[in-house]
């Protein structure tokens, strides 16, 4: 709901699965606007929903996904200085 008004439906596992992904990687750049852009130019080609929010850039993945090319690229390179990788919960 957004203002009275029905932008999504489907359960909760559902909605999580469409708009947030079952695992999240937000990459950190410490404000170096070119690290981010050569990080968000990376993380488009490995995922489909990829954004900024605040100072981190933020990859959604589905459960069916392989983050470990995503690890594995930003660990080759110098662009972030930190990488926090979290799975959603499950509702039922």
């Amino acid at each position: 709901m957004d203002q009275g008004c029905i932008i999504a439906a489907g359960t909760p596992a559902e909605l999580i699965e469409r708009y947030v992904g079952r695992e999240v990687i937000e990459v950190f750049t410490g404000g170096d606007p070119r690290r981010r852009a050569a990080v968000l130019a990376a993380l488009r080609s490995f995922a489909a929903h990829v954004e900024e929010i605040g100072d981190a850039v933020v990859v959604h993945l589905n459960e069916h996904a392989d983050p470990r090319p995503i690890l594995t690229a930003l660990a080759a390179r110098s662009w972030c200085t930190g990488v926090r990788r979290w799975r959603t919960s499950s509702c039922a």
